[in-house]
């Protein structure tokens, strides 16, 4: 997106979650930290996760890809994406993940409703409500 006042279209927030869950499939923590905003939130589990700081958002995820790795995650499929613009620099993606093993059984399968923001030209994750 060049201009801030073009509000974007599905495809952007598709190709947006579709390479946030690469970034998962590669167990690339840098590129995970750079999709969330700092602050943010997850409530997952009943639990709220403030992340104010960038320290706690890189323990928060990198504690999270280590439970991923001890279920032998490998890839995650995008079976529904639901999206909801709240105007040209906010917008609520829902989508179900469906996050299988090397030997392609389910490890999990959820459904997480991302809060996104444009701040300076670019679209992060402010909130992150996880849904299992």
């Amino acid at each position: 997106m060049n201009h801030s006042d073009e509000i974007p279209s599905s495809e952007f927030f598709i190709d947006f979650i579709q390479q946030y869950g690469r970034a998962f499939d590669n167990y690339d923590l840098q590129s995970i930290l750079n999709f969330y905003h700092t602050p943010c939130f997850i409530f997952k589990s009943g639990k709220l996760f403030a992340n104010l700081t960038e320290g706690t958002k890189h323990h928060y995820f990198q504690d999270l890809l280590e439970s991923y790795r001890q279920q032998d995650y490998e890839k995650a499929e995008i079976p529904h994406c639901e999206i909801k613009l709240l105007g040209q620099d906010s917008a609520f993606v829902t989508v179900e993940w469906v996050c299988k093993r090397t030997d392609g059984t389910v490890a999990f399968d959820f459904w997480d409703a991302y809060h996104l923001i444009r701040m300076d030209n670019n679209w992060k994750i402010l909130g992150d409500t996880v849904y299992e």
